[in-house]
């Protein structure tokens, strides 16, 4: 039985083989099997999980750009609450959040 999960990497693989197939120099040393370990992050246990947090974190940025949305949904609050510093009030905590999601974008 095989396990499936989701990895990011800001190497862009496709692009990097088909320039050392060009011949050109490139940034990455692909033959490096740790170098390529290490550049490979862990993002989400299963596909599922990733396509529902990227899917809420998107509800949640359309959310906080919409001048014409006073709030967010409770269970979009629930979730930036759950990710956000306890101790900031709560327009400061949805901008982490956001800002966040924006980062691993």
């Amino acid at each position: 039985m095989s396990e499936a999960f989701v990895v990011h990497s800001d190497v862009d693989y496709e692009f990097e083989y088909e320039a050392q197939r060009n011949g050109e120099e490139i940034q990455p040393d692909l033959a490096d099997a740790q170098e390529q370990r290490s550049a490979i992050l862990w993002c989400a246990p299963s596909f599922e999980e990733f396509a529902h947090r990227f899917w809420i974190e998107n509800r949640i940025w359309h959310a906080v750009n919409d001048p014409d949305q006073p709030r967010l949904e409770p269970r979009l609050q629930e979730y930036v609450n759950h990710y956000a510093t306890p101790e900031a009030p709560d327009d400061e905590r949805l901008r982490t959040v956001v800002d966040r999601a924006d980062v691993a974008r």
